[in-house]
């Protein structure tokens, strides 16, 4: 992602966000784009749960395959996420949560 121009860090496994990792990212607006399987699906609701529960601005981002087929297989790939980017945004702002940068 960072390739692409999207700030990003990684995260080992579906299940590779811990609790206590939550403080410093406070001040963040978390978008995921992770993996379109089942554990890649849980992990999203369990992420939007961990964020809502401390009111934390979050969104995820349905890509059709993983990040890395998706920006292989996709010659509009930057454009694609930066616009479900922008929507998410969007559902963050819905949600009653304040954006500040």
């Amino acid at each position: 992602l960072t390739s692409h121009g999207f700030n990003a860090v990684g995260l080992v496994g579906a299940g590779g966000l811990k609790e206590d990792w939550l403080a410093p990212l406070a001040r963040f607006r978390v978008i995921a784009a992770l993996d379109p399987d089942a554990a890649g699906r849980r992990a999203s609701a369990r992420y939007e749960e961990l964020f809502a529960r401390r009111q934390m601005r979050f969104a995820s981002v349905n890509l059709p395959a993983d990040v890395n087929d998706f920006f292989r297989q996709r010659p509009s790939a930057s454009l694609e996420l930066e616009l479900m980017t922008e929507a998410a945004l969007e559902r963050i702002a819905d949600c009653g949560l304040r954006i500040v940068d």
